[in-house]
């Protein structure tokens, strides 16, 4: 379809290729029937066609080819907007498809209203409200961190070839809420603010203990796992620790939090990952 909804003609589906094809046809044989040429290129049905694939020929494509691009082109901007985070409105989105239509001398091109929402609906756009700015330095980190975990991913995928996957290990950290809840909900439309209920909305559905893992690339958990509760001093005080769980395979801390700090890690290293490290070969950490 075109920017108004109007189904593109038949016609409109033959590459352009083809169609330069059949006009030097055509042009070799001025003097015979539509019919006549039909014989060798049916695709040839009016004599009308011969002015508009010329026309066709001379913009660089057929009107579904030109829309597809001006398609392509405007969401390729909006990308790129959104990826500096970048406000974006209906008349930016506008100006970029009328630049492109521009390339191809395509003015009956209008990018109307009716076009844009189209356009917004395919590719899945929609109003949102703003809820964090960024300065062009975050977002530069934000480049520069992405790259350097490339960097870092090609580094281990060479390396790893000298290890078998028992040695190959992965260690990360994983935040709990000693409540769950759910932050979604159906409720009543235009309702000014939707509640959800907590047993205890400020504390335990907001504040997590932290457990970190071992594994080898095999699936193997690697030794005790590490576990940091939250403890309003920053310790477990006498009664906690004696009521407190003996699990066997867990190395226990505190903080304010309940979440690591870099003294929290360096303790796990020392407690748990060098002895694991030293009871067999090297390692990839």
């Amino acid at each position: 379809m075109d920017e108004e909804g109007k189904v593109i003609k038949d016609d409109e589906k033959i590459p352009l290729s083809k169609k330069q094809e059949i006009l030097n046809y055509v042009y070799a044989h001025k003097t015979w029937a539509v019919t006549t040429i039909q014989k060798t290129y049916p695709q040839f049905r009016y004599r009308s066609y011969k002015k508009r694939w010329e026309d066709q020929i001379k913009n660089g494509g057929t009107e579904e080819e030109i829309l597809l691009e001006i398609e392509n082109f405007t969401i390729l901007q909006f990308r790129e907007a959104r990826n500096s985070c970048k406000s974006i409105h209906d008349v930016d989105i506008k100006r970029w498809a009328l630049q492109r239509s521009l390339d191809f001398g395509y003015k009956k091109f209008k990018a109307g209203s009716a076009w844009i929402q189209r356009f917004k609906v395919r590719n899945g756009i929609v109003s949102r409200k703003v809820q964090k700015f960024v300065n062009k330095k975050e977002l530069e980190d934000k480049v520069q961190l992405k790259e350097n975990a490339e960097e870092f991913r090609k580094k281990v995928l060479d390396m790893q070839k000298k290890y078998k996957p028992s040695m190959i290990w992965n260690s990360d950290q994983i935040g709990f809420a000693y409540e769950i809840t759910d932050n979604r909900t159906l409720s009543w439309k235009g309702e000014r603010k939707t509640f959800g209920r907590a047993f205890s909305p400020r504390n335990k559905a907001t504040h997590s203990y932290t457990v970190q893992y071992v594994i080898s690339m095999e699936g193997k958990i690697i030794g005790d796992a590490f576990v940091c509760l939250q403890e309003v001093s920053g310790r477990l005080g006498p009664k906690v620790e004696e009521n407190l769980f003996p699990a066997p395979n867990l190395l226990v801390t505190c903080s304010k939090s309940g979440k690591l700090t870099k003294t929290h890690v360096k303790f796990y290293v020392e407690k748990l990952l060098y002895p694991a490290a030293n009871m067999g070969e090297s390692v990839i950490i």
